[in-house]
């Protein structure tokens, strides 16, 4: 593990969800801290079914555009267990992204949205990566969350109109801040 802490982000084709969350995390380090700040966190993403060399689709550079995000120099990539090891966490869109993931590595693996509640209900933040870690380990081991597990995922605007993926966007902004700010 390095000094810094590498996030995963991993969907499915990783042209529209995953590269999304990455764009609004490097996104939102940019707009919340001053030039030349050295983040301690890095973002990436993957596709369990990669379209390898692929460009995000077009909605998904769209609706990120209309947040001010480009994202049209991403390139898909399938996950693999080289990617697995530059990354320390990995935020996955659905519960078979989390199996997969785990049945390829033991990192600490959970549903963004999942973490985001781990997040609000203890107050801490990626900065404080282990303690809410800990924090979402206990809610997994107690069925602490507030929803049922399918609840958590982000739906795979592929193939829909712009409409919903300005929709899954909007939902992955809201669950990547609280992450990042305190």
């Amino acid at each position: 593990m390095s000094e810094q802490v590498g996030v995963l982000f991993v969907c499915t084709g990783n042209i529209c969800r995953s590269p999304m969350a990455e764009g609004v995390a490097w996104s939102l380090i940019e707009s919340e801290h001053p030039k030349g700040w050295s983040t301690p966190l890095s973002f990436a993403s993957a596709g369990t079914a990669g379209l390898a060399g692929e460009p995000p689709t077009r909605e998904a550079m769209l609706a990120m555009e209309s947040m001010g995000i480009d994202i049209s120099s991403h390139r898909a990539r399938t996950l693999s267990e080289e990617i697995l090891g530059e990354s320390d966490l990995v935020l996955v869109m659905e519960e078979r992204h989390k199996r997969l993931v785990e049945e390829m590595s033991d990192l600490p693996a959970f549903l963004l949205l999942k973490l985001v509640e781990a997040a609000r209900k203890s107050r801490l933040t990626l900065y404080d990566r282990e303690r809410l870690l800990d924090f979402a380990r206990g809610l997994e081991e107690s069925g602490g969350w507030d929803l049922p597990s399918h609840a958590y995922e982000v739906g795979d605007p592929i193939g829909l109109p712009l409409g919903e993926y300005a929709a899954v966007a909007g939902v992955i902004v809201s669950g990547v801040r609280p992450l990042l700010l305190r």
